[in-house]
């Protein structure tokens, strides 16, 4: 079905002409699911077998998952209850990406977080500068930050959740 005309000019209207401090804000999840994923949701340590393989080479289907149906039914209750979905992973970002398309579609919307988001912790600088764009990033398949703790906090940032409002898996 598609919109009457006038419907879309007013909804165009609303977005253009109304003073951004006027608009609602974006809402926040409620709350946010973090998995890991090697050996977690997969039935075996993905990063381990094909560490530097081309990622054609590096099959995802449905027998990689420990249970695809059972994943895919937690982030569709997950997302119908507010709560967002997370990978925390130290393997590769690619990787997690094709397995997520795979499983849940192109447009997945998982937050995937790898050590190559952060900066390498042996290259501190000093002089009290908090700025990590002059550092070397870590390598994915990496345990350069010691644990995920870095990795977590980082994604509560980004998708807007409290830690209170966070569990892990």
């Amino acid at each position: 079905m598609v919109a009457a005309p006038a419907a879309i000019a007013a909804t165009i209207s609303e977005i253009f002409l109304t003073p951004v401090k006027a608009r609602a804000p974006p809402t926040m999840p409620r709350g946010l699911a973090i998995f890991d994923f090697d050996c977690t949701l997969t039935r075996f340590h993905v990063w381990g077998k094909y560490r530097n393989a081309p990622l054609k080479e590096v099959p995802i289907d449905a027998a990689t998952f420990v249970d695809l149906a059972a994943f895919r039914a937690f982030v569709a209750r997950a997302r119908g209850a507010d709560v967002e979905v997370a990978i925390a992973t130290f393997g590769r970002r690619d990787f997690v990406d094709k397995a997520m398309t795979f499983a849940l579609g192109e447009a997945h919307g998982v937050a995937i977080s790898t050590p190559a988001d952060h900066a390498d912790p042996r290259f501190d600088f000093g002089g009290g500068d908090d700025d990590d764009d002059d550092r070397p990033r870590c390598a994915e398949g990496s345990d350069i930050l010691g644990d995920k703790n870095t990795q977590i906090d980082e994604l509560l940032q980004r998708v807007g959740v409290d830690v209170a409002d966070a569990s892990l898996a």
